[in-house]
């Protein structure tokens, strides 16, 4: 239950995407979990039929070790279609958990994550060389000159805001 997912890296690929989910409260049944990332238009039919028939290549199995679950992905990883887990797609995000024992082909499946889509964060270049003057004696704001060298890469810079801190 609980199933959330967050964009953490910038590789482009699935180690960009974590997995978090609570356990199920008894796992003595339980062989694995199974993270199944699916396409965010297909996830209101997705069942668990669809899950079961998940071929091994497109899940990532995760053995149950009595602790609420916290994985990244590999880079390899791959959504239930087959297809690489990449920037853009918008995905939601189901655990299936796989039944032992007696208990096996009683797999039970969870509800799914909140949509997430990975981006590649943009990384801002800072202003340097920032130096303040004192210009006049007004007693205000117009006595502070400020002057700065603007960032070596401004294309991700919508604007500057000067900040004045005692």
């Amino acid at each position: 239950s609980n199933v959330s997912v967050s964009d953490v890296s910038d590789y482009g690929d699935g180690r960009d995407l974590l997995v978090n989910f609570k356990r199920a409260d008894d796992e003595r049944y339980i062989s694995q979990y199974r993270i199944l990332v699916v396409k965010n238009g297909d996830a209101g039919r997705f069942d668990l039929n669809d899950a079961n028939a998940v071929r091994s290549s497109n899940y990532t199995a995760v053995t149950p070790n009595g602790a609420n679950i916290s994985k990244a992905l590999a880079s390899g990883a791959r959504d239930v279609d087959g297809d690489a887990i990449r920037n853009g797609v918008a995905y939601r995000v189901f655990i299936l958990s796989v039944g032992t024992g007696s208990y096996a082909g009683t797999n039970a499946l969870s509800s799914y994550s909140p949509s997430i889509t990975l981006s590649g964060n943009v990384n801002v270049d800072p202003a340097t060389n920032v130096k303040a003057a004192d210009i006049g004696d007004n007693g205000d704001g117009r006595d502070l000159q400020v002057t700065f060298n603007r960032a070596k890469d401004e294309s991700n810079i919508k604007g500057y805001r000067v900040l004045v801190v005692e």
